[in-house]
Order: structure tokens, then C-alpha cells, then sequence
């Protein structure tokens, strides 16, 4: 149960990385970028403090596949949910907590 949270958690972190690339105008390579970058960073550096290495998302490819998912798809849908950037910010929060 605590893996598909993580996971979950990890796409939403992608998709707000992505967005942030949609809100710069940068092509898809930024936003995959930035979607891996935003998604594992933060697992990463709490694997890290806590101990726990090597950390979860170099020990599992999902966390990869998940984050480029995330990354593509707001690539793909970027124009009709930007206008909706509220409810974005509001899937980050859930991610947070």
C-alpha cells in the first residue's frame, strides 16, 4: 500500500514539474526533464536522510516510467488543464501530504 502511495505521490510531483515546463514554453524534452527532476528528486533526498540507500527511485524503474507517464501526458494535454491551474496546485498539496 505504501508503494502505490509513493508512486502516486511521485506522478503528481512529475505532473507539477511539467506544468512548470508548459508554463516556460519548453519542448518535450524540458518537460520530461523537469517531470523526473521534480517527481524522484524529492523521494530521493528523503531516502537519502533517512538512510535508506541506494534510494528507492534508482532501485526501481517504475518511479521512472511513472514520472515520464506524468511528463508526457501534460505534454500532450498541457493547453486545456493549464486553465485549470487551481485544481492543479491542488493535487500538489495532496501530493505534499
Amino acid at each position: 500500500m505504501l508503494y502505490v502511495v509513493d508512486l502516486v505521490g511521485t506522478f503528481v510531483f512529475a505532473l507539477s514539474g511539467a506544468f512548470q515546463a508548459n508554463r516556460h514554453g519548453l519542448d518535450v524534452l524540458g518537460f520530461l526533464v523537469l517531470a523526473v527532476a521534480t517527481g524522484v528528486g524529492g523521494g530521493m533526498l528523503r531516502d537519502v536522510l533517512l538512510g535508506a540507500t541506494p534510494p528507492a527511485a534508482l532501485q526501481d524503474e517504475l518511479y521512472l516510467v511513472v514520472c515520464l507517464a506524468g511528463g508526457l501526458a501534460v505534454y500532450w494535454a498541457a493547453p486545456p488543464i493549464a486553465k485549470r491551474w487551481n485544481r492543479v496546485m491542488v493535487a500538489d498539496a495532496v501530493g505534499l501530504g
